[in-house]
């Protein structure tokens, strides 16, 4: 998926990257810096320590514990998100195109527990 300054909708299914600003806007990006972070616009996200590939839970829990509106995720890191309608995502960060505000990334979003 690719995304930029007006974020990506997450709780869509698929999700449904932003062309105008949105209330629905989940995760965006701010600065055409790689270095600079993304950001949360409505829930929390976390750098995920690695190794390996994070279980909703665990996303769920490093978000808990270590959330924040913004938070750097370098390329080829796992970042993992919680959203306005309580689903939680994990993205892996691809590619921060130079000069540019978008993002590259592979992004999994879970339910909450009990929906269908």
């Amino acid at each position: 998926m690719r995304f930029a300054t007006q974020g990506v909708d997450l709780d869509t299914v698929p999700a449904t990257v932003q062309r105008y600003w949105s209330s629905d806007a989940d995760l965006s990006r701010d600065s055409a810096s790689a270095d600079d972070g993304l950001h949360a616009e409505w829930g929390q996200l976390a750098l995920w320590p690695g190794p390996g590939t994070p279980s909703r839970q665990q996303c769920a829990e490093r978000v808990s514990t270590h959330g924040a509106e913004r938070v750097h995720i370098p390329v080829g890191r796992i970042g993992c998100l919680t959203t306005n309608k309580d689903h939680v995502a994990m993205f892996k960060v691809i590619r921060y195109p130079d000069d540019s505000f978008q993002v590259t990334a592979h992004v999994t979003v879970w339910t909450p527990p009990g929906d269908s």
